[in-house]
């Protein structure tokens, strides 16, 4: 290059919008590699977070078996039901309602040979599902039906004032009777319970002239 045209090369580099377009380029180049950083940063980040979740995971899958295998070995198994209770909120005694209870249930419950409450239904030997069929003796005083989400529940409506008896009958789904664990004793029908009906709060005073 010769002195002239290193004279203007050098003009040329040193004019303001030259070195303000090389400060762009450089800036670009600088915020570039920043990004690059960053995006390297954040690539790290997530790979640890999928590994983090890989390892929540597994430890989830081993409490589960873990607990699992610890309620089998804890628990009792529970004894075939030789009977059955129907049982009005709570207690299997007789209940006493009034007019104004809107929440009454009969449950029924089964019995093993041991007197235990916690005893296993009948099944049947076809898997075919176990119907509740709950009654009401007066249906002038109380209805009873199957609750909705429990099949071994009946939900009691109040009628009026007096007594009835609550009764349930079981049988299978698929028309076969209900027995005992041994296959051949016919499974007893749980015992009624009563209800008696009262009056429900006052709600104002009478007055009564005699004469």
């Amino acid at each position: 290059m010769d002195d002239q045209s290193g004279q203007f090369a050098g003009e040329f580099t040193g004019h303001e919008e030259v070195q303000l377009l090389r400060q762009l380029v450089e800036g670009q180049h600088e915020q570039e590699s920043t990004l690059e950083s960053v995006a390297d940063l954040l690539r790290d980040m997530l790979g640890r977070f999928d590994r983090t979740i890989d390892a929540l995971q597994t430890i989830s899958t081993n409490l589960s078996t873990f607990l699992a295998d610890w309620e089998a070995a804890n628990t009792e198994p529970s004894n075939p039901a030789t009977s059955a209770v129907l049982i009005l909120k709570g207690t299997d005694m007789s209940g006493a309602i009034t007019v104004d209870t809107t929440n009454e249930t009969v449950t029924l419950g089964f019995v093993d040979d041991h007197g235990d409450t916690n005893a296993s239904p009948p099944a049947a030997a076809s898997g075919a599902a176990l119907v509740v069929t709950f009654a009401s003796d007066n249906e002038s005083v109380v209805t009873v039906a199957t609750d909705g989400t429990n099949p071994l529940q009946g939900d009691i409506s109040v009628l009026a004032e007096g007594t009835a008896n609550i009764s349930a009958t079981l049988a299978y789904a698929d028309g076969t009777p209900v027995v005992e664990a041994d296959g051949v004793t016919p499974f007893p029908a749980p015992a009624a319970v009563a209800v008696t009906v009262s009056a429900g709060a006052a709600v104002g005073d009478d007055l009564v002239l005699s004469v």
